[in-house]
């Protein structure tokens, strides 16, 4: 990489930001690194919007987004200590009981370099030590952003844990990632399911299997947990509607998913809800009469939206 990019830039500046955030003391040294991280924020942001508009091919936009992240993480951190050094009217030396009183997390939002993102956000930690705590608290940000985004669309979602770790008999530290794959989150959605199953499980997972690995890293801090939010268009790249389920669904066998291979999912479904498959393949069309022949549907467009079910359900007499 070419050592004068943004890119190669700004992962020093996060290096050194955040040996600075262990290192402050006082409210005004507080105060002046706030002053330098939001300058760096607004660089890094400048590199963002010139690599989406095709200005800057050389920068890496993973990275770009990934060190945005980390400063704006420490941005929180450092006007977290802003907060609690007014408060106590000192320092940061003996701030216990107001500590305890202060926000566990917040949540930030940050420019992406990705077409099709609806959202990227991080939810930054600010005092929490346990991993498992904190996934479990950052469920209520995650929440309410998707409870948001998915109004408008279906979403793919992903996340990555970003974590320090130490190696206790050296002192060395190092930085390390923990993402999860994208998964498909619709209106019907069970948020809490889909976020234990697709988030806490995985990287609790994660986590337990890079401790077991003999590697000799400790976990000495957890900073923020980054938040993919992308829109999902099934008809992208084809005709079919199609979806397959998640594995924790499927494995349950209660749910009948047809393989279509065309833009009616919708009346596939409610074919097979009123004509139940008498063989041992409710997934294939085949196993029912075609919708053309005993539902009615003129007018509606397919995939049907969400404002047109009741329509179809008058012409149906469902």
């Amino acid at each position: 990489m070419n050592p004068e990019t943004i890119t190669s830039i700004s992962s020093t500046i996060v290096r050194t930001t955040g040996e600075a955030v262990k290192l402050v003391k006082t409210e005004e040294e507080i105060i002046s690194q706030i002053k330098l991280v939001k300058e760096n924020v607004k660089l890094l942001k400048t590199a963002i919007k010139n690599r989406i508009n095709h200005q800057e091919e050389a920068e890496n936009p993973f990275k770009l987004e990934g060190n945005l992240a980390l400063l704006k993480c420490y941005l929180a951190k450092l006007q977290h200590l802003k907060h609690i050094s007014s408060k106590v009217g000192a320092g940061l030396e003996d701030n216990t009981a107001e500590k305890k009183r202060s926000r566990y997390l917040i949540w930030h939002s940050i420019d992406s370099c990705f077409d099709g993102r609806v959202c990227t956000g991080l939810i930054a930690n600010l005092s929490i030590k346990d991993p498992l705590c904190f996934l479990n608290k950052a469920f209520n940000s995650f929440q309410r952003k998707i409870k948001t985004y998915r109004q408008k669309s279906m979403l793919k979602v992903n996340v990555v844990l970003v974590c320090n770790f130490i190696k206790p008999q050296s002192g060395d530290t190092d930085m390390k990632t923990f993402s999860t794959k994208n998964h498909i989150i619709d209106i019907n959605t069970n948020l809490k399911t889909w976020y234990r199953d697709n988030v806490i499980h995985v990287l609790t997972n994660k986590l337990e299997e890079f401790s077991e690995k003999d590697s000799g890293w400790a976990l000495s801090e957890v900073l923020h947990l980054k938040v993919n939010i992308n829109k999902f268009s099934p008809l992208k790249g084809g005709t079919s509607t199609y979806v397959s389920l998640p594995d924790f669904i499927s494995r349950k066998k209660a749910v009948v998913n047809i393989e279509n291979d065309d833009s009616f999912c919708f009346l596939w479904a409610v074919v097979s809800a009123l004509y139940p498959s008498k063989n041992k393949h409710p997934e294939r069309k085949t196993s029912y009469p075609h919708f053309k022949d005993v539902l009615k549907y003129d007018s509606i467009e397919f995939p049907i939206k969400l404002d047109d079910i009741n329509k179809f359900e008058k012409l149906n007499n469902l």
